[in-house]
């Protein structure tokens, strides 16, 4: 009798343990988006001309985007500014200087949005939907 409560407890608190886990897990919410860098139009001076000839597209880039933060595989350089522009990339909904003022205002809102990070030298760019 006695090792029938153990094991009956001890299943029960390992159902207990685990459920908080898989709520967490349930929660966190990624998104992967595939981005395009080009050459950002505020550094003029390091504008090159481009040689003729066939160009191989550039290779894209892809984000994570979670409310815990971004990470963006292939960018050494900080990220500057966070922008939100609705789906037609006419609008500018916001901007941010801060990745968690970013990620709040993003994660609050509902649809298909372009996000373009700007760094020094580039600009990248993609599509969401939320």
């Amino acid at each position: 009798m006695k090792r029938l409560f153990c094991s009956a407890f001890l299943l029960i608190l390992l159902n207990c343990i685990q459920f908080p886990v898989s709520v967490l897990a349930a929660d966190s919410v990624s998104y992967t988006v595939t981005m395009q860098k080009e050459p950002n139009n505020q550094t003029g001076h390091n504008k090159q001309e481009e040689p003729e000839g066939r160009r191989i597209p550039p290779k894209p880039i892809y984000c994570t985007i979670s409310p815990e933060g971004i990470s963006v595989t292939g960018l050494s350089e900080d990220i500057i500014t966070y922008e939100v522009w609705n789906e037609t990339s006419e609008i500018c909904l916001a901007s941010f200087n801060e990745e968690q003022e970013f990620l709040n205002f993003l994660f609050s809102q509902s649809g298909e949005f372009q996000i373009t990070f700007v760094t020094e030298n580039y600009c990248i760019s993609g599509y969401i939907s939320i």
